[in-house]
Formats: structure tokens, C-alpha cells, sequence
């Protein structure tokens, strides 16, 4: 501790990943001339200490992933040189202070998965440099109001885990240079509002309490990867097939909400870059995407809970990477889809409550479903023998506790 507070022309400190137990960081204020300042990753307490706002020329602070708590103090807006503040993963509690607005020249602001209660500050307002803010896992509450619509150069922005309410506002979607936007898990209702800039890359507005349509300007996204409005429960609407314009997508969930329509057939050959595709507990009818394209990415595909008709086609073995086909609930009208056992990688396999019939045919490939952990085919009008065959080749259940077969 001694020597430390010794080293006044100290410019740049890091003890990251240190398992420092004792040090008194009330003495780091005697270092006046650093400019850097990383002690993350530690098992620091207690508050932070106020002398750490006598560190004037500090252009960056990392305290995240500590155990710091109390209140995020008020000496902090003397560091008016900051352009990078992290106070993620502690236990910090209150109201975000105002005097951050003082804080013009930030870029980064972390003060995500802490304990902080309260509204955001109007004050943010000015931090008009800000290119990444993350205020998720907290417990925040209010409206987003027009505080926010200055911040011209923000790249991220995530609210997500918090108890913000209130409509969306429209604002958000307008900011020119927004590729990140997460408003998962809060209370936020009405509509989604129209996007004016494809800039965005991922967006995530699900478990909230939206309704209505999804915008078509959504659909215009070209750079879009990431798009999750799963658990709304009352989007409406059809998915229209505009969405296969957005060929960088990797991920889709338009799950648990309220759409109906057909299943566009062109999500079997969009993209070879998805990997995730699931829309299930909606209202969709028609049929399962009948033309999966070759060297596709596809490895999660849900359809459960919809009133899907037709049948399983082959063209479904070309997809590899599958590790999850979820089709049960719907009406499926077919024989067993004993193809599906070639698929290299597949660990669930759920194809419940359908009008599936005939015979549950045995293994005709070496290791069929040897990956598979799950296989529920509960519920259909089988009929004959239990495939033996398959219960030899389950590789992946004789050595895992985790396992299920389903076939009453």
C-alpha cells in the first residue's frame, strides 16, 4: 500500500484478474497523473472510495466484475476526461447519479448488472459522444424519455433485465448509427414503431408486452443478423416473406407471440447463415418450409404449438448442423421421418401431438441418432413394434443422466 501511493507520476495502473485481497484504494487518489486505471475482475468491496475523483486526468476506469456496493458516488464527475467509465457486475445500489451528465467526453458507460434503482437521468442527455450504453440487469424503472434522442453516435445501446415501461419511443429507432439494440425482459407495451435507419444489427425486443404488426421497415435491415420478438403474446399478423430479404440473418424467434398465415416457404433457403429459426406458439398454418438448401447453417428449428399440415419432407437431411428439430403440436399428417437419422448432429428430436401413423421404421444408417438425447414422438396414431434398432444405436443416452424417449 506504501509503495503504491509512492508512485505519483504513475500514468498507467492495471490489476486485473490480480485476487488482490488487501489494498487501500483511498491511496490510489494520491496518484494524480494516471490516465489509466484498470482493477476489474478482483474481489474488491465495500464503497468506492471518493478520493478516486481527485484522478483528474483519468481517461479510463475499469472497477467492473468486483463486489464494490453502496452508491455509485458523486466524486466521479470530476473525471471529466473519462471516455471509457465501467462499473458493470458489483452490487452498486440507488439512483444513477445525475452529475454523469458532467461526463461529455465518454464513449463507453457500463453500469449494467448492479442493483441500481431509479430513472435514468435526464442529464444523459448530454453525453453526446456516447457510442456504447449498457444499463441492463438493474432494477430501473419509468418511461425512456427524449433524454436519450441526442446521443446521435450511439452504436449500443442495452436496457434489457430492467422494469422500464411505457411505449417504446420512436426515437430509438431513428438513431443513425444504432447496430445494437436489447429491451428484452422489461414491461414496455403498444406497438413497434417504424425503423429510419438500416444500421442495426441486432435486435432484441422480446419478453415485454408488445402488440400489433411487425413494422415492414424491419424487413429492410439489410445488415440485420439478430432479430428476437419472441414472448410479446400479442404481435399479430402475418410473417411476410419480405423477411427473406434479410439474407445476413442468424437468428430469428418470432415465438410465443400471436401471428397466423402460412410459414413462408422461403425460409428453408434465405440464408446460409442462419442458425436459429423458431416461430413456435403462434397461430401458423401451411406447411414446413419444403426446400432446404444445401450447406445451409440451420441448427435450432422450432415450429411446436402452431397448426402446421403437409408433411416432413426430405429435403430437411440437408441441413447438418441441426442439433434440435421441435415440430410437435401441430397437425402433421406423415409416416415416421426415418431420415432424420442421418442428421449427424441431432440431440432433440420432438415431433409430439401430430397425426403421424405407421410404423416407427428402425435403423437403416450406421449410428443412426447416435447424438440424440430427447425423442418424443408421444401422442401420434403409431403402430408395430418398438424400433429396437433405434434404442441400440442411442449412444449419447447411455452415457448422459440427462436423457428422455417418448412414445406412449
Amino acid at each position: 500500500n506504501n509503495l503504491i501511493s509512492n508512485l505519483k507520476s504513475l500514468e498507467y495502473m492495471s490489476l486485473s484478474n490480480s485476487n488482490i485481497i488487501m489494498l487501500d484504494l483511498a491511496l490510489l487518489g494520491n496518484l494524480t497523473q494516471l490516465i489509466f486505471l484498470d482493477l476489474s475482475s478482483n474481489n474488491f468491496s465495500n464503497q468506492i472510495p471518493s478520493s478516486l475523483g481527485n484522478l483528474t486526468q483519468l481517461t479510463s476506469l475499469d472497477l467492473s466484475s468486483n463486489n464494490f456496493s453502496g452508491q455509485i458516488p458523486s466524486s466521479l464527475e470530476n473525471l471529466t476526461q473519462l471516455t471509457s467509465l465501467y462499473l458493470s457486475s458489483n452490487n452498486f445500489s440507488g439512483q444513477i447519479p445525475s452529475s454523469l451528465g458532467n461526463l461529455v467526453q465518454l464513449h463507453s458507460l457500463y453500469l449494467n448488472s448492479n442493483k441500481l434503482m431509479g430513472q435514468v437521468p435526464n442529464s444523459f442527455g448530454s453525453l453526446i459522444n456516447l457510442l456504447y450504453l449498457s444499463l441492463s440487469n438493474n432494477q430501473l424503472v419509468g418511461s425512456i424519455h427524449s433524454q436519450l434522442n441526442t446521443l446521435l453516435n450511439l452504436q449500443d445501446l442495452f436496457l434489457y433485465g430492467n422494469l422500464f415501461n411505457g411505449t417504446i419511443p420512436s426515437f430509438l429507432f431513428a438513431l443513425p448509427s444504432l447496430q445494437y439494440l436489447d429491451l428484452h425482459n422489461n414491461n414496455f407495451i403498444g406497438n413497434i414503431s417504424e425503423l429510419q435507419h438500416d444500421s442495426l444489427r441486432f435486435l432484441d425486443l422480446s419478453n415485454n408486452h408488445l402488440r400489433g404488426p411487425v413494422p415492414s421497415s424491419i424487413f429492410k435491415l439489410e445488415n440485420l443478423r439478430t432479430l428476437i420478438l419472441a414472448s410479446n403474446s400479442n404481435l399479430t399478423g402475418e410473417i411476410s416473406s419480405s423477411i427473406c430479404k434479410l439474407t445476413y440473418l442468424q437468428v430469428l424467434d418470432l415465438s410465443n407471440n400471436s401471428f397466423s398465415g402460412s410459414v413462408p416457404q422461403c425460409l428453408g433457403n434465405f440464408s446460409s447463415m442462419l442458425s436459429v429459426l423458431h416461430l413456435g406458439m403462434n397461430n401458423l398454418q401451411g406447411t414446413i418450409p419444403s426446400t432446404f438448401s444445401k450447406d445451409n447453417s440451420l441448427e435450432y428449428l422450432n415450429l411446436n404449438g402452431n397448426e402446421i399440415e403437409g408433411k416432413i419432407l426430405s429435403s430437411i437431411i440437408n441441413c447438418t448442423m441441426l442439433q434440435v428439430i421441435d415440430l410437435g403440436n401441430n397437425k402433421i399428417e406423415d409416416t415416421f421421418p426415418y431420415f432424420l437419422e442421418t442428421l449427424p448432429k441431432l440431440q432433440i428430436l420432438v415431433l409430439k401431438s401430430n397425426k403421424l401413423q405407421g410404423f416407427v421404421k428402425g435403423s437403416t444408417a450406421y449410428k443412426s441418432f447416435s447424438k440424440l438425447r430427447i425423442f418424443d414422438i408421444s401422442h401420434n396414431n403409431f403402430s408395430g413394434p418398438l424400433p429396437t434398432e433405434y434404442f441400440n444405436s442411442l449412444e449419447a443416452m447411455m452415457t448422459s443422466d440427462q436423457n428422455m424417449i417418448y412414445m406412449s
